[in-house]
């Protein structure tokens, strides 16, 4: 959350408290000081949080310090840290006890001075055509809904003991148990269940998803490239450029850096780094191409319209590709997630959509990627030979050193084990690599307990129990008793859970959500379903910059978005990783056996090109597959099988 509505958040939960004191009244007086202070005009920046020293993999570091690099490190004004800095103070509790007409005087006076303007935004005319770094303008008559740096929106309303800030109890008024028992209990099982059929890009790709949900700024270039840095083997492709402010960032060499992107957290994992810089080399490949058809635009005018083509092949990737897999088409069709070729209805924008990201979204729901992570991130050659050793998951966060081993293979190594190696399931277990080694310490050997954390975060964000979101997010049938929850989840799992709560009400979402049965033909349960498809639905549906939009100056014309229509994943792997000659032609499905495809040749597919079968297929059936469609590795030449892009569709005329 931006720190204005950081600050707001903390100045709502005032009382009518009267007790008044000497040191409140000074506190006061403080307080009008630094609203008022000279220092708001001061345009030199402040950054407000402060990051540890860099260390090696031989050096110690503390988890918890690495976590809190997920902090948005922001620039602001002088005026704005130090007030930011006492409201997070322990001095602030004086609002409180202090007379609620003086607080809510004061509330005013922050708001009036932090408050970003947001109703008040004008949109200036390049708002219209080019999606603006933080969000604003994509609608007009709402500049602020959907951008970055606001309020999360909720499914419900909070849920909080005292209504304020304080987490929920049990519905029988005892503390709920600790975040890390629940987490022993309903998950600590060292077991791996596997998404069939499915390939570990999935999870990585989901990652960088989660991500771009909630960050979305540039690094422009005269150029209209993004900044990189040089591959230390001159014959591959460049890497990302590096993060000299990231700390903790381990390396087996001191000199090695993390890489920097539009968003702080590319360096978590090497998986989620590998796919920041495939994405960072299209853009560039894009904007070299875009130059040399438009040789007469500037650097600016290659920037934005490279952007926004990514931004086009992202959605329709996410949309054909990646969600319809995860939810099933059954769901992607109730919610309207279809794309418009020849199964799709025609998309029409909706300026009454709010696309702001909701709580239970960020906070739970679309947290599943956390149950997929493997203990290894497979590395192999490009023959898809398992050549390079596995990297531990636990090993592999914030650690830059085998995105540079070249004898390792690099990122391509890293890029091409996601198409090969298969993908966890979305359930209660977890891989020990974040369930007990978030963020190690490489000497001590101690980490941190994501599920623990996601626990927590969801009730410190007051999210309401799992059988709420149920039953009055998704309609579903309401569960009051243990018995009934068995109608939901497995017995075995809903007698665990039995022991660990006092009621099926104190069930806590990212628990539930992750516990439930399956629909078929898909990876996730019914009240999952329900809450992505709500949120892509508002992201759809609310986007004015939605490629499939034919109204308005930031439409693409038919025949652009015919050929944005012939994006995937595999093509644009294909165009920017490193010793990739051939490839699935769906590259979130594993592929399938050339040896059993030769030995029954005589059974003939349809299909052999994903962006064609699309084009006329809803997927996958109940089963999880696509019937009549081969997923056989193509040439990553063969155009047939794998369509490019034609860039002459952007030519000025």
């Amino acid at each position: 959350m931006h720190a204005n509505r950081m600050i707001l958040a903390v100045l709502i939960f005032v009382t009518s408290c009267q007790a008044e004191m000497l040191n409140d009244t000074q506190l006061v007086c403080y307080l009008e000081d630094l609203i008022t202070s000279e220092d708001w005009t001061n345009l030199e920046p402040t950054v407000i949080d402060k990051g540890a020293t860099k260390v090696t993999l031989e050096s110690s570091r503390d988890p918890v310090e690495v976590l809190g690099q997920f902090k948005s490190v922001q620039s602001v004004s002088v005026g704005e840290a130090n007030l930011l800095t006492f409201l997070e103070s322990d001095d602030a509790d004086f609002i409180t006890r202090i007379d609620s007409a003086m607080a809510n005087n004061l509330i005013d006076q922050v708001i009036h001075r932090l408050q970003p303007a947001t109703d008040s935004t004008v949109c200036s005319d390049s708002t219209r055509r080019y999606r603006t770094p933080d969000g604003t303008c994509n609608n007009q008559e709402h500049p602020e809904w959907g951008m970055a740096n606001l309020p999360l929106r909720r499914f419900l309303p909070s849920s909080y003991d005292d209504d304020k800030k304080a987490p929920r109890k049990s519905s029988s008024g005892y503390n709920l148990p600790s975040a890390r028992m629940v987490s022993i209990g309903a998950t600590n099982e060292v077991r791996e269940l596997l998404a069939s059929g499915y390939s570990a890009l999935n999870v990585h790709f989901g990652q960088l998803l989660s991500h771009d949900l909630s960050q979305v700024p540039q690094i422009p270039d005269p150029q209209g490239l993004l900044r990189v840095t040089p591959n230390p083997d001159p014959s591959k492709m460049d890497l990302l450029p590096p993060d000299n402010e990231i700390s903790n960032c381990a390396g087996q060499d001191a000199h090695i850096t993390c890489g920097k992107s539009g968003d702080s957290r590319t360096a978590e994992q090497v998986g989620l780094t590998a796919l920041h810089t495939v994405w960072l080399r299209e853009h560039n490949r894009i904007a070299r191409e875009l130059s040399r058809i438009n040789y007469h635009w500037n650097g600016d005018r290659v920037f934005h319209e490279a952007r926004k083509i990514v931004g086009a092949e992202w959605q329709h990737i996410v949309y054909n590709e990646y969600l319809p897999l995860l939810i099933g088409k059954r769901v992607a069709r109730l919610y309207g997630l279809d794309v418009n070729l020849q199964t799709g209805a025609e998309y029409a924008y909706d300026g009454s959509v709010d696309a702001t990201i909701r709580n239970g979204f960020a906070t739970a729901a679309f947290r599943l990627g956390h149950s997929q992570i493997s203990a290894t991130v497979w590395r192999v050659d490009q023959h898809f030979e398992r050549v390079f050793s596995d990297i531990k998951t636990r090993e592999a966060f914030f650690n830059a050193t085998h995105i540079y081993d070249t004898q390792g293979g690099g990122s391509g190594a890293i890029l091409r084990g996601m198409l090969v190696q298969p993908l966890d399931g979305v359930d209660r277990f977890f891989s020990s690599a974040v369930r007990s080694h978030l963020f190690e310490d490489p000497v001590k050997g101690f980490g941190l307990d994501l599920i623990a954390l996601n626990i927590q975060r969801g009730r410190d964000h007051g999210l309401p129990g799992y059988v709420r979101f149920r039953a009055e997010v998704c309609g579903f049938g309401l569960i009051t008793t243990w018995e009934d929850l068995e109608h939901a989840l497995p017995r075995r799992i809903a007698k665990r859970l039995r022991r660990i709560y006092r009621s099926v009400e104190d069930i806590d979402p990212f628990v539930g959500l992750f516990a439930e049965r399956h629909l078929p033909g898909t990876l996730v349960g019914p009240t999952l379903a329900c809450l992505l498809a709500k949120q892509f639905s508002y992201l759809k549906q609310g986007d004015r910059f939605w490629y499939e939009n034919t109204e308005g100056e930031q439409a693409l014309t038919s025949e652009q978005r015919e050929e944005i229509q012939k994006s995937s994943m595999a093509r644009v792997l294909c165009d920017n990783t490193d010793d990739l000659l051939e490839i699935q032609p769906c590259a979130f499905l594993m592929p399938d056996d050339d040896e059993l495809w030769s030995m029954y040749r005589r059974q003939k597919y349809e299909y052999e090109s994903f962006v064609e079968y699309s084009k006329y297929h809803r997927y996958p059936d109940r089963n999880g597959q696509l019937r009549n469609f081969s997923n056989r590795r193509a040439n990553c030449e063969d155009e047939s099988r794998i369509p490019r892009m034609d860039l002459n569709a952007w030519a000025e005329r």
